[in-house]
């Protein structure tokens, strides 16, 4: 291998190919960990529930508050095990309208013999702030369940009850890309230091050795 392909910056990167893994790795760990920890901030900062927005103010939350009025009129009842009863209600704005469409049913169970006490408090006071686990609706056929309800995309369902993640993961993965940052950056600027010494020291050889041959 000649001298001029060692003294050439690509050759110096190359060969250190664990310097280059970590100067890639480093951004792309602090991005997921960034967003890891955005997505927590989130979950732990509810917005109050806008049919129109809903996509956009709750976009990669799982643990959440909304609040809202529930349509008890438009629940679906399925019958469980031991005497349960699995309960979906739509739940929207308190402003909504029988035109406008749905994005959140809400999902419960509760024992056959509470439906009628539940219908009832909840004709009488609509209006719900709900904590929990949300997810999509999904395979469920909700234009069958509520036939008379428009749905648009993306629709999700909420269950009471849980609690927001800890933003340990997303710390853990800032302060880990953080590390590879701050340590192969420097390490990388060094190497180009050291590249760029050694190409003056060799310049200014040859040019030596150049005016001892012509002397």
């Amino acid at each position: 291998m000649s001298g001029e392909q060692k003294e050439s910056l690509w050759w110096s990167l190359l060969s250190h190919p664990k310097l280059l893994l970590m100067v890639f790795a480093g951004p792309c760990i602090v991005y997921l960990g960034a967003r890891d920890l955005e997505t927590t901030l989130l979950e732990r900062s509810p917005t109050p529930i806008r049919a129109d927005r809903f996509a956009e103010d709750y976009r990669g939350q799982r643990w959440l508050t909304v609040e809202g009025r529930l349509l008890p009129e438009y629940a679906w009842w399925h019958a469980s095990n031991n005497g349960f009863v699995d309960v979906h209600v739509p739940l929207v704005p308190a402003d909504w309208k029988p035109d406008q469409t749905v994005h959140v049913v809400r999902s419960l169970s509760m024992q056959g013999s509470e439906v009628g006490s539940w219908k009832a408090k909840t004709a009488r006071a609509p209006n719900y702030r709900l904590t929990g686990l949300t997810g999509p609706l999904g395979p469920m056929r909700y234009w069958d369940m509520f036939p008379t309800l428009r749905f648009e995309e993306p629709v999700v369902y909420i269950n009471d009850g849980g609690t927001p993640a800890p933003p340990l993961l997303g710390l853990f993965l800032l302060a880990i890309g953080g590390f590879f940052l701050v340590c192969s950056w420097k390490w990388l600027a060094t190497l180009l230091v050291f590249w760029w010494r050694r190409r003056q020291a060799a310049a200014a050889e040859r040019e030596n050795a150049e005016r001892v041959m012509w002397s």
